[in-house]
């Protein structure tokens, strides 16, 4: 097989230039974090009441290929933002938790290939979401509460990453305890002008452990579609569990005619969650949590860190909890990668706050909206995560 259509991907996190609605002046500020909370970046106290500010930094373009799509990836943007890149919109979003994605232009692309270029993200804080009508978006906590001000800012990681136009864009797996089988979806988007016709393949493992997977894939030019194949496990291969978290590194790729078009690593803890009555079933064993709440996720820095996380995951552990329930916030991705990693089951909790029940109600329809499709992003996020073992919307 020739070598594989790599992927790849350079973090932007860092000092930005910042500039505060109201001024001309400029000032640096860290990515990740809110502007209206940096006590521990040293930020000014006036940048508390701020609600929209302008990001900039230069970007490095890699060299162009046409065949490939170069775009910027946001983690979390509190609340909305437009992305330009040297004056021109590339993209934009609104809710403050969900990742998402702005493709540069091939046009764009093609002139700065190899060099840089101005990268602007103008972002309202989460007072964007509060109109006349009521509260459009989901934020957790309200105005002036234990968290403080609403947040604002790019307050999860950036990324510059390049692909094929034909690509693997998303993938799902569901794990049956019972017969020990796995069933995958793999999800594929063709940008190019022609038709894929070949085999999407899910592969790895060591030994008694190996997998693999191939699904006939026909995808026409500008399409997507959904291969979905199943496979027993080998006996060998354990599943997740609180006590045995075990995770599997495995590749998805698409292949045609011998050739791998595209690869993209995964990580899998094939895990089952069933109710029986009143039993919450991991892996057809009743389980019970035992565990607290994790709170200040949407604000504080340092719960986006993988060092404090793990040492704070491991003092729950040494105490014998087993569970997290992420309080009013949707939790930036690293809380649950290391969840997974440590086997603390986690209750994933959306941001509606119940005090803003009013604001919800009167925006109505807008609200609604807003929210089935933030809500469609956030489980698009985290429904691989083994340690997800209930949603609270």
């Amino acid at each position: 097989m020739a070598a594989p259509r790599a992927r790849a991907s350079w973090l932007q996190n860092g000092v930005w230039s910042f500039r505060p609605e109201g001024t001309r002046r400029t000032a640096l500020i860290h990515v990740p974090s809110h502007w209206t909370h940096g006590a521990c970046f040293r930020y000014p106290r006036a940048w508390e009441a701020v609600r929209r500010g302008t990001y900039e930094r230069s970007l490095r373009l890699p060299g162009f290929a046409a065949d490939r799509l170069c775009r910027v990836r946001f983690e979390a943007v509190m609340l909305r933002c437009d992305v330009f890149l040297d004056d021109v919109r590339i993209g934009g979003h609104a809710g403050g938790f969900t990742p998402f994605t702005c493709e540069i232009p091939a046009a764009l692309w093609r002139t700065h290939a190899g060099d840089t270029a101005r990268l602007r993200v103008e972002v309202e804080s989460a007072h964007a979401a509060f109109v006349a009508a009521g509260v459009t978006h989901m934020v957790g906590y309200p105005d002036a509460s234990e968290e403080g001000p609403l947040p604002g800012g790019i307050w999860q990681s950036v990324w510059l990453e390049t692909l094929p136009r034909c690509h693997i864009s998303g993938w799902h797996v569901r794990y049956d305890h019972a017969r020990h089988e796995a069933a995958f979806q793999i999800e594929l988007a063709n940008g190019t002008g022609r038709r894929f016709a070949g085999e999407a393949v899910m592969s790895g493992g060591r030994r008694a452990q190996r997998l693999h997977l191939a699904i006939p894939a026909n995808v026409a030019a500008g399409g997507r579609m959904v291969a979905s194949g199943r496979l027993r496990l080998p006996p060998a291969l354990r599943p997740w569990s609180p006590r045995d978290p075990r995770l599997y590194e495995l590749e998805l790729s698409l292949v045609a005619a011998g050739e791998e078009q595209d690869c993209l690593p995964i990580r899998v803890g094939f895990r089952s969650t069933a109710v029986r009555g009143r039993d919450l079933l991991v892996n057809g064993v009743p389980t019970r949590l035992f565990g607290i709440s994790l709170i200040r996720h949407r604000v504080a820095p340092y719960l986006w860190r993988r060092d404090y996380l793990e040492c704070y995951f491991g003092a729950l552990r040494s105490l014998g909890f087993n569970a997290l329930r992420l309080h009013a916030a949707i939790a930036p991705d690293i809380v649950l990668r290391v969840a997974d990693e440590m086997g603390l089951m986690l209750i994933d909790q959306s941001a509606i706050w119940s005090t803003l029940v009013g604001g919800y109600t009167a925006a109505g329809q807008s609200f609604l909206e807003n929210t089935k499709r933030e809500f469609g992003e956030w489980v698009r996020r985290d429904r691989n995560h083994p340690a997800v073992v209930a949603w609270d919307v």
